[in-house]
C-alpha cells in the first residue's frame, strides 16, 4: 500500500478510506499487542466500535487472537486461511503477516479475517438436504455440478443415437461413477462393463475390445466376445483410453464412427449395441482419428465445486455407517469450515478416504477437527495458540487460567510451574498474589 500512496496527489491519507472499503475485517497491532487498525469491516463482524479498541490491548478482546499474531511477530512467518472460531455464531478464515518499516524492523502484526459463516451454515443446510435425498434414494450421490452431465447426456439427442463420450477430468472427480449413474438413470437392463485401458497389453488391446475369432489363438476354438459384445444393451465404460496403443485408438474410433465392429480374425460385422462412455486425465493426447468422434464434457476437480463437498460428506458417511454398523455421525461447524478451506488434490476420492479414516477413528457422534488427517487439521487456529506460548501475550483473564492450569499440572510445585509459565519463580508470586491465588 505504500508504493500506492506515493502515487496520490497532494497531502491525502487514503489509508483508512481504503481500509473501510475492505470487506474484510483487518486488525493491526503494534509490538506491545496495542490495537492499532481496525476497520469498519471488523466493526460490523464483531460489533466492536473504534473508538472502543483502538489503544486496548488486544488480548483484553480476543485472547486466541493476540497469541496468534504475537507468535507471528516472534516467528515472522506468515499464517494462511486458518480457520477461527472466534465466537458461538461467527466463523472465519484468518490469515496473517508481520510488518516491519523501511529499516526492517519490526513494528508489529497484521490479521485479516474471511467472514464464513455464512458458508458454514450453507454446508450444514446442505447436509440436511443430503440427508434427505440419500433416505430416500439408495443410488449414488449426485451433486449439482454431475447433475447437469446427466442432463446433457440422458436428455439430449446423444445418447439416445449412441454417441460415444469422453469425460475429461483430474484423478478421482468421479469419472467412473458419472458413467455407471447414466446406466442407473436410463433404467438399462444390461452391464455396466468397465476396463483399464492403462492395464491392457499392448499387444492384445484388439482382441480385449473386439474378441477374436475360434480358432485364431491356440486352445481357443469356440474364440472369445470382446468388450463391446459383453457391454451389449449396456454401458462400455473405458478408463483411461489414452492409454490404448494409438492402432488400437484408430480401430476403436473407426468401429464408433461406422457403428459396428469386426472380431478380430473375422470379417463379419457386429453392431455397436451399447453407450460408449471413456474417461481420460486433462493433459494427456488422444490418437486424432479417436479424438474426432468423441463428445468432450469436462468434469471440474472439487477444488471448483466446493459447494458439494457436504453432500458427498453425508452420502460417504452414511455408508460408511452401515458399512461398521454404528450411527451417522455428524460434522462441528470447524471441520466443516475446514472442509471447504482444503484444496483436495486427490479429489471426492481423497474426500471419501478422509472420512472413512474420521469414521473409524472418531469415538462420539459428531466428527471433530482431531478426527482428520493431519494434513486438515492443521488449518485451525488451535494449532498456533497452545499452551508453550509465553505468558505475556495474553489477556488477564487467560493469564490467570493458564496459571491455575500451570499448577495444578506441578501439583503445586512453584518452580515446576514458573518454568512450564515462561516466568521467574518470583514473578509467578508476584502474578499469584495478584490474583489472588493461594500463594502457600
Amino acid at each position: 500500500m505504500g508504493n500506492f500512496m506515493q502515487c496520490v496527489p497532494g497531502p491525502y491519507d487514503l489509508t483508512e478510506p481504503v481500509l473501510n472499503l475492505i470487506h474484510d475485517a483487518i486488525t493491526a497491532i503494534n509490538t506491545e499487542g496495542m490495537v492499532t487498525v481496525w476497520n469498519a469491516a471488523a466493526q460490523a463482524l464483531y460489533g466492536i466500535a473504534e473508538e472502543e479498541i483502538l489503544g486496548h490491548s488486544i488480548g483484553e478482546f480476543f485472547p486466541a487472537e493476540s497469541i496468534m499474531l504475537f507468535n507471528v511477530m516472534r516467528t515472522g512467518e506468515s499464517l494462511h486461511q486458518v480457520y477461527h472460531q472466534p465466537r458461538s455464531d461467527v466463523h472465519v478464515f484468518i490469515s496473517a503477516e508481520p510488518l516491519y518499516d523501511t529499516d526492517g524492523e519490526l513494528i508489529g502484526a497484521v490479521a485479516v479475517e474471511q467472514d464464513i459463516t455464512h458458508l458454514v451454515r450453507m454446508s450444514g443446510e446442505q447436509m440436511r438436504t443430503a440427508v434427505q435425498k440419500i433416505d430416500a434414494n439408495d443410488g449414488p450421490y449426485i451433486g449439482p455440478s454431475t447433475q447437469t452431465i446427466l442432463q446433457l447426456l440422458t436428455h439430449t439427442p446423444l445418447l439416445g443415437h449412441h454417441a460415444p463420450i469422453l469425460l475429461m477430468g483430474e484423478p478421482g472427480t468421479g469419472k467412473r461413477t458419472i458413467a455407471h449413474t447414466v446406466l442407473w438413470q436410463l433404467r438399462q437392463d444390461g452391464p455396466f462393463v468397465p476396463i483399464a485401458c492403462n492395464a491392457i497389453p499392448p499387444a492384445l488391446a484388439d482382441v480385449e475390445l473386439f474378441g477374436f475369432q475360434g480358432g485364431l489363438l491356440a486352445g481357443e476354438s469356440e474364440g472369445r466376445i470382446g468388450r463391446l459384445e459383453q457391454a451389449a444393451g449396456g454401458t462400455l465404460y473405458l478408463a483411461n483410453v489414452h492409454a490404448l496403443p494409438p492402432p488400437a485408438q484408430r480401430a476403436l474410433a473407426k468401429a464408433l464412427r461406422v457403428g459396428s465392429f469386426s472380431r478380430v480374425g473375422s470379417a463379419d460385422r457386429k453392431p455397436i449395441n451399447c453407450h460408449v462412455i471413456a474417461s481420460a486425465v486433462p493433459g494427456t493426447k488422444l490418437d486424432p482419428a479417436l479424438e474426432c468422434v468423441l463428445h468432450r464434457i469436462d468434469v471440474l476437480p472439487l477444488r471448483d465445486r466446493k459447494e458439494e463437498i457436504s453432500g458427498f460428506c453425508q452420502f460417504f458417511l452414511s455408508r460408511l455407517a452401515r458399512e461398521m454398523g454404528r450411527p451417522v455421525p455428524t460434522l462441528s461447524d470447524e471441520v466443516l469450515a475446514l472442509l471447504r478451506a482444503y484444496d483436495w488434490p486427490g479429489n471426492v476420492a481423497e474426500l471419501e478416504q478422509t472420512m472413512r479414516h474420521a469414521v473409524t477413528v472418531c469415538q462420539g457422534s459428531t466428527l471433530m477437527k482431531e478426527d482428520l488427517p493431519t494434513a486438515l487439521a492443521q488449518g485451525s487456529l488451535a494449532q498456533f495458540t497452545g499452551d508453550a506460548t509465553p505468558l505475556a501475550v495474553v489477556s488477564r483473564a487467560a493469564e490467570r487460567t493458564r496459571i491455575e492450569e500451570a499448577l495444578k499440572q506441578s501439583k503445586g510445585n512453584k518452580t515446576i510451574a514458573a518454568r512450564l509459565l515462561g516466568i521467574s519463580r518470583g514473578a509467578l508470586y508476584y502474578k499469584m498474589k495478584q490474583y489472588h491465588l493461594d500463594t502457600e
